[in-house]
């Protein structure tokens, strides 16, 4: 795969909004909401309230359109940063350690034929 110079993803991004939830492995945090940004099949930009650091590892637990409707697994932090004056607020991306990539991608299946569904019925 080629990579746009500054560009360090290994596949494309998708604009999505799911449930998510961690538990911070690092900091022994259980329970953390958190925002999703984006996804793709080697992981996910997530904003929160909670502050995290490069490397911390994080139990994830993600809601799908698929079944089982929800996929499980672990993802570490590679970057993060604060948002605004607030701290406590923040963004992160996160790279999958282990986490099961064919739910991520029957979901991007589910959603992209909902989208031409969609496009065909307007």
């Amino acid at each position: 795969m080629i990579r746009q110079p500054g560009n360090n993803r290994l596949a494309p991004r998708h604009a999505v909004a799911l449930p998510i939830r961690f538990s911070n492995m690092t900091l022994f945090l259980e329970g953390e909401k958190a925002s999703l940004l984006d996804l793709s099949l080697s992981g996910m930009k997530i904003a929160t309230e909670g502050p995290l650091r490069r490397k911390d590892v994080l139990d994830v637990t993600l809601g799908i359109p698929v079944p089982p409707y929800s996929a499980q697994g672990l993802a570490e932090v590679v970057w993060a940063e604060p948002v605004g004056p607030d701290s406590r607020l923040s963004r992160a991306g996160l790279h999958f350690k282990d986490f099961p990539s064919e739910l991520i991608y029957a979901t991007f299946e589910k959603m992209s034929r909902e989208s031409e569904e969609t496009a065909k019925a307007l």
